[in-house]
């Protein structure tokens, strides 16, 4: 994809967390194969920061940015405000009009803060402090994709089988059948009906069957390598 393409949208802290989130809780239902309820473990419905996988989140981007896998910036301040403590709340003032990067060991050393989630993260350092912090997104989302959902079953796709399957697939092993070699259809069917399945023979028309689908298509239309007799 050319750079001119690239998604240059930003995300603020809340953001990146919930994105977050959202690929921890994808990525742990994956790993046991179904789905796993959000819920605290008080077991009462999720608000807005109350959810657990999205702690889970806050934790991961938290730490990338300490460790300087996530890039992040922020107007910074290191003007102090001659009013505060007496007389403002605002202990610096004057944010810089431009974000700058902010330093993995800034991240490390620094306090991060949130008094309303819709006006951001703060990150107080001993020298001043950055607002309105943002992580672009195509990076958040290519460290923690999404996942795809997990199958709505129980099975494991790879570990369910028939008798019948079964059958077949022994059919292949003891005719030595492959892509080159292939068997008369009509020996095929004399031996699934020597065959039993839960205590009965097969029918002929599921003997006949078998043989048909145990074959490779070029060889029923004749063009097929055969080995005779099987």
């Amino acid at each position: 994809m050319p750079i001119a393409n690239l998604d240059r949208t930003r995300w603020k802290l809340q953001d990146a967390y919930h994105h977050v989130g959202q690929a921890m809780h994808a990525f742990f239902e994956n790993e046991i194969g179904e789905k796993i309820p959000r819920r605290r473990k008080d077991g009462e419905a999720d608000a807005h920061f109350d959810d657990y996988y999205e702690h889970q989140g806050a934790a991961e981007v938290l730490l990338a940015l300490r460790d300087g896998d996530l890039i992040a910036t922020g107007r910074f301040s290191s003007e102090l405000n001659p009013q505060w403590p007496d007389h403002e709340d605002l202990k610096w003032i004057f944010h810089a009009g431009e974000a700058k990067t902010i330093e993995p060991g800034e991240w490390r050393s620094g306090r991060l803060t949130c008094e309303n989630i819709g006006n951001g993260f703060v990150l107080t350092l001993k020298e001043g402090e950055y607002v309105d912090i943002t992580v672009p997104a195509f990076f958040v989302q290519a460290i923690w994709p999404i996942s795809k959902p997990v199958r709505m079953t129980s099975a494991d796709p790879w570990s369910y089988t028939t008798p019948y399957i079964e059958l077949i697939n022994r059919a292949i092993v003891e005719n030595n059948l492959s892509d080159i070699e292939q068997s008369k259809k009509d020996v095929l069917v004399d031996w699934f009906k020597d065959q039993h399945v839960d205590g009965e023979l097969l029918s002929g028309n599921l003997a006949n069957a078998m043989a048909t689908i145990i074959r490779m298509p070029s060889s029923q239309r004749g063009g097929g390598k055969r080995s005779w007799p099987r």
